[in-house]
């Protein structure tokens, strides 16, 4: 099994982690280095309409910082050039179903059950087109965490999971660790999810949670500040 790491991913889990479904994904200001990549990107399409690399990053810029009405505008080009390209489904996959979770009513009407089984087919598709690329499943496992199993399946997480546990030494090393760290927070953030809301709260998964967030630590440690926020949330869910 050959891993293939082709997508894009710092800010996958925080992106998932600025809202939850239903709710508000607040906006957040773009930084001055994604500032002039937009410009140079926005450059290239008008070179050349058709570069579904070009919409397809600044869908996922956009997406990074919930701007989803812009990002949907990007993902939806791309979708249309390359409609059955992994790395397009999976983005335009999370995007639907970001989109049926921040969508007015905040009630879960039928046009909101919609988008979220459409985006979370789409991410299905999209791993069983590349099941072995970690970005993708990525993509798919904080896609899920976010949903909390509306409308969709929280057990294809633990499919995830299995996937990247039973890489081999040699498979994971070609992992860079901050992909890794990225991958153990939303990890972590699931199995936080089943011991503090889910119907399943056995201990096995607090434990798991708690271990998930160390490595992510190490990995990374610009993901500090959310991994203690999920460290936080379960220890309230102790003190009850």
């Amino acid at each position: 099994m050959n891993i293939v790491i082709t997508g894009y991913f710092v800010g996958v889990s925080i992106s998932w982690m600025m809202g939850a479904a239903p709710a508000d994904f607040k906006k957040t200001p773009l930084s001055m280095e994604e500032q002039a990549e937009i410009a140079q990107l926005q450059s290239d399409i008008l070179d050349d309409q058709e570069d579904v690399d070009a919409h397809l990053r600044l869908g996922q810029i956009h997406f990074m910082h919930n701007n989803l009405e812009t990002s949907g505008a990007y993902l939806q080009t791309a979708k249309s050039l390359q409609p059955r390209d992994p790395d397009v489904l999976a983005w335009w996959g999370s995007y639907r179903a970001k989109q049926g979770g921040a969508v007015f009513p905040w009630f879960w009407g039928f046009r909101k059950i919609a988008l979220v089984k459409e985006g979370v087919r789409a991410l299905d598709e999209a791993v069983q087109k590349s099941p072995h690329d970690p970005v993708i499943r990525l993509v798919r496992i904080n896609t899920l965490v976010g949903l909390k199993g509306r409308f969709s399946s929280f057990e294809r997480v633990f499919e995830d999971e299995r996937f990247f546990t039973g890489l081999s030494a040699e498979q994971r090393k070609l992992i860079p660790d901050r992909l890794w760290g990225q991958i153990h927070l939303g990890l972590a953030r699931a199995h936080a999810w089943k011991y503090r809301d889910g119907a399943d709260r056995k201990k096995s998964h607090l434990h798991k949670a708690l271990d998930y967030l160390n490595s992510a630590d190490r990995e990374d440690h610009a993901l500090r500040e959310k991994t203690n926020m999920v460290r936080n949330q379960i220890e309230l869910k102790e003190a009850k």
